[in-house]
């Protein structure tokens, strides 16, 4: 406690808290099924769309709808194609996040 130790420990927690949300679409986006094939590992597209939370995944949902992402097939393809594009995928994840 004198050393500040888990003060410094809480910071980093909240710190993290508030990262996650970007983090896991983030990792939405870098899924790559064809890697996880060639390496014999089991579908995690799965876990990565479950790690978010369920607001943010209707949001995700309704912004392909009004996009004409249709789900999984539509949208998958479109996250897909945002591995590339580092900028656009900010955009996204910023206006997913309403930041």
């Amino acid at each position: 406690d004198r050393l500040g130790w888990r003060s410094r420990k809480r910071s980093i927690a909240e710190q993290l808290r508030e990262e996650a949300p970007r983090f896991r679409l983030y990792r939405l986006t870098d899924f790559r099924p064809e890697a996880l094939a060639a390496r014999g590992e089991l579908d995690q597209g799965g876990l990565a769309w479950k790690s978010i939370d369920e607001t943010t995944r209707e949001r995700i949902c309704q912004w392909g709808a009004t996009r004409g992402h249709d789900f999984p097939t539509g949208l998958t393809d479109f996250l897909r194609e945002l591995r590339t594009d580092t900028e656009a995928k900010e955009a996204w994840v910023n206006e997913i996040l309403g930041g």
